[in-house]
């Protein structure tokens, strides 16, 4: 696919109708817990020209911005409780050394 058609694409894949696509519970949060491997921005001519937010990886595993959108949030709200929970633990730890002296 040459620049102007991953131009075109990307642009089509952000004005199409959400009512028109579909990705199921269950992969959304398969991909948030798991995450998955994105374009490398020293390698991906697609981020540069379409932006980082529709580069053709993207694209390839949603099938439209909002379910992307989604992704983000909860994957930035499983990031921040991953981080509770390890400070949990931390703590529990701490407590744990402290009863035991």
């Amino acid at each position: 696919m040459n620049v102007t058609q991953d131009i075109q694409v990307a642009e089509t894949w952000r004005l199409q109708n959400f009512n028109d696509t579909y990705m199921s519970p269950e992969k959304l949060a398969h991909l948030v817990i798991h995450g998955f491997e994105k374009c490398n921005t020293t390698t991906c001519n697609s981020e540069y020209y379409c932006g980082k937010d529709s580069c053709r990886c993207i694209r390839s595993i949603f099938p439209h911005p909002q379910y992307y959108e989604q992704y983000t949030e909860l994957r930035g709200l499983k990031t921040k409780i991953d981080g509770h929970i390890k400070a949990i633990e931390i703590g529990d730890v701490i407590d744990k050394a402290k009863t035991d002296n």
